[in-house]
């Protein structure tokens, strides 16, 4: 990868840095397909490579349980339960982040001149 100088910039339109940025995404796609595939082939050409666990076993190694059933507390219990939960005072809150909450912020980029300068008007790249 080589720098980047500032006698390098170059003008594009909005359309057209949409239309890379697609781009981008669709080859990002097509990559993570490829190597997906050459995984399943690989493991098909050597079976055995990849360790494989019963529902058991993951729930063990994982320290969850193995049981598909789901109990939920019942309408009663689950309002006793938010019942004892103190309300919330906002502006407390606001209070403890602006507290805590620096509002002068530095950019890192300012004074940099950005590489690549994006237009909203329609056209080929200048």
């Amino acid at each position: 990868m080589t720098g980047q100088h500032h006698d390098e910039v170059i003008t594009i339109s909005l359309d057209e840095h949409e239309a890379l940025k697609a781009e981008v995404r669709r080859l990002r796609r097509e990559i993570g397909r490829q190597q997906a595939m050459r995984a399943i082939m690989d493991n098909n050409a050597c079976p055995g490579t990849v360790q494989t666990f019963s529902r058991e076993e993951l729930a063990a190694e994982w320290g969850i349980s193995a049981d598909r059933s789901i109990t939920f507390p019942k309408t009663a219990d689950a309002q006793a339960i938010f019942a004892t939960v103190p309300a919330i005072d906002w502006d407390e809150v606001r209070a403890e982040w602006d507290a805590v909450i620096d509002d002068s912020l530095h950019d890192p980029f300012e004074g940099l001149e950005p590489s690549v300068r994006v237009t909203e008007e329609s056209g080929s790249a200048g």
